[in-house]
C-alpha cells in the first residue's frame, strides 16, 4: 500500500516540476496579487492605483501583534499537548498534525499580513482549502492504520529537514548573488521560500538552489514515509512526528510574538530591518531548540505511556520529571480535547460501521447480478455454426 501512494507521489512531483519548470518562476507582473516596493521606503504598494489599504502602518503593525498573541496563546496550548500527551489523545493529535500539514500555520502567517480588500476572497479560500484537505486527510489517517504511519513519517521526516532550511538558505542566495534581505510577502505568494529572493544575478546557481531544495523537500517526504511503514515499531513516527510538529508550533507562536513586540511603538522600515537582522538569529537558533523540544516530547510520552494504559497507577512510581503531566490542573486543562476526542470517536465509528453496511450491500448486489449472469448463459442454448458458409448453406450442400 505504502509503495503505490509514494510512487503516486513521485509521478505527481514530476509532473508538477515540469509544469513549474516550463513556465519558469514568474515575476510581479506573473502574479496579480505581488506586491511591489518603492525603492526607497520599500513600503508595499498596490498593483491597481485606486486600491488603497485599509489599515495604516501603525494599525497593521498592532493588528499583526494580536494576531501573534492569538498565535502564541493557541500555539503553547496546542503545542504542548502534542508534545507531553500527543499519545494519550491520538485522534484529537492526528486532527491537528494534518492541519498544520494542509497549511494552516502558512494561512495563519498571510491572514497577519494581509492590507488590501481584494486579499479577503483568497483567504477565505485558502481556510476552506486547509479545512477540506486537513479534514479529509485525518479522517483517512484514522481509518488507516498504514495511511496514518505514513503520513506522519513523511511529515516527521519533512519537518526535520524544513528546520535546516534556513541555515542552508545564505549559501545559496550567495551562490546566485541574490540581496542579503529577502521578501517575507512574496514567499507567502505562493507559499514557497525562493520567491523572497531578491536581486539574484546569477540564472544557473539560482534555478539549481531552488531544485536542490524542493528535491531534498520531496526525498524526505518519501524516504520518510517508507521508513515508517516497514520500521514503524522501532522508530514510533507518530511520537516522533507530534514530537517535532509540537515544537515547531511552539517555537514559531513565540517566534512571531517576540517579532511583533519588538516592532511595537515603531513600525517604521528601519526598524524592521533592524528586528529582520535580529530574527535571521533566531530562525537558525531554533532549529537546535525545535530538535531539543522534540527529543524531550518523544521521551517523556514513552515513559507517561505505562500511566496512561494503566499499568503504573502511583505517581510516585513515575520520574519526578513528569509527574505534573499527571497532576489533576493538567486534565482539568485538557478536558476539551478529551471531549472532542470522544466526538471524533463517536463519528468515525459510525462513520466506518455504515460505510461497511454499504459495502455489504454493494457486494450482495455484485453477486446477485452475477448470478444472474451465469444463470443466463447456462439457460442459452449453444448453436454449432462451425459448418455454416456466409451465404447460409451447410458446407457441402
Amino acid at each position: 500500500m505504502a509503495k503505490q501512494i509514494y510512487v503516486m507521489l513521485c509521478l505527481f512531483a514530476v509532473t508538477m516540476g515540469c509544469i513549474w519548470f516550463s513556465h519558469g518562476t514568474g515575476d510581479a507582473a506573473a502574479s496579480p496579487r505581488l506586491l511591489s516596493s518603492t525603492a526607497k521606503t520599500k513600503t508595499p504598494t498596490p498593483r491597481q492605483s485606486f486600491e488603497k489599504p485599509v489599515m495604516t502602518e501603525k494599525q497593521l503593525a498592532d493588528f499583526m501583534l494580536a494576531m501573534s498573541v492569538l498565535r502564541f496563546i493557541f500555539g503553547i496550548y496546542f503545542g504542548i499537548f502534542l508534545l507531553l500527551e500527543g499519545n494519550r489523545l491520538p485522534k484529537t493529535a492526528t486532527v491537528i498534525q494534518s492541519l498544520v500539514a494542509a497549511g494552516l500555520l502558512s494561512w495563519w502567517d498571510k491572514v497577519r499580513t494581509f492590507q488590501y480588500t481584494n486579499d479577503w476572497p483568497p483567504l477565505i479560500e485558502d481556510f476552506a482549502q486547509v479545512i477540506i484537505t486537513g479534514g479529509a486527510g485525518s479522517y483517512m489517517m484514522m481509518s488507516s492504520a498504514t495511511t496514518d504511519i505514513v503520513v506522519k513519517g513523511s511529515l516527521f521526516l519533512y519537518s526535520f529537514f524544513v528546520q535546516l532550511v534556513p541555515i542552508v538558505e545564505r549559501p545559496l542566495l550567495d551562490w546566485a548573488g541574490c540581496g542579503a534581505e529577502t521578501n517575507a510577502k512574496a514567499a507567502l505568494v505562493r507559499s514557497q521560500m525562493y520567491d523572497g529572493w531578491v536581486s539574484c544575478k546569477e540564472e544557473t546557481p539560482y534555478f539549481a538552489g531552488v531544485w536542490m531544495i524542493k528535491v531534498f523537500e520531496w526525498a524526505a517526504i518519501i524516504i520518510g514515509g517508507m521508513a515508517a511503514a516497514k520500521f514503524n515499531a522501532t522508530i514510533r513516527a507518530d511520537l516522533l512526528c507530534a514530537g517535532i510538529i509540537a515544537a515547531e508550533f511552539i517555537l514559531g507562536s513565540c517566534e512571531r510574538a517576540v517579532e511583533d513586540i519588538l516592532l511595537l511603538g515603531d513600525p517604521s522600515p528601519s526598524k524592521r530591518d533592524q528586528v529582520n537582522k535580529a530574527m535571521q538569529i533566531f530562525e537558525i537558533n531554533k532549529t537546535i531548540f525545535v530538535y531539543i523540544l522534540c527529543g524531550l516530547g518523544v521521551f517523556c510520552q514513552v515513559k507517561l505511556t505505562k500511566w496512561w494504559n494503566g499499568e503504573v497507577t502511583e505517581r510516585s512510581d513515575l520520574m519526578c520529571y513528569w509527574r505534573w503531566v499527571t497532576k489533576p490542573y493538567v486534565e482539568w486543562m485538557l478536558l476539551p480535547l478529551v471531549k472532542y476526542e470522544g466526538y471524533v470517536i463517536g463519528k468515525l465509528v459510525n462513520s466506518l460501521e455504515a460505510g461497511l453496511e454499504a459495502g455489504k450491500a454493494s457486494l450482495e448486489n455484485v453477486k446477485e447480478v452475477s448470478e444472474r449472469s451465469m444463470s443466463f448463459d447456462s439457460s442459452t442454448k449453444v448453436v454449432d455454426v462451425s459448418g455454416v458458409s456466409p451465404g447460409g448453406k451447410m458446407a457441402g450442400a
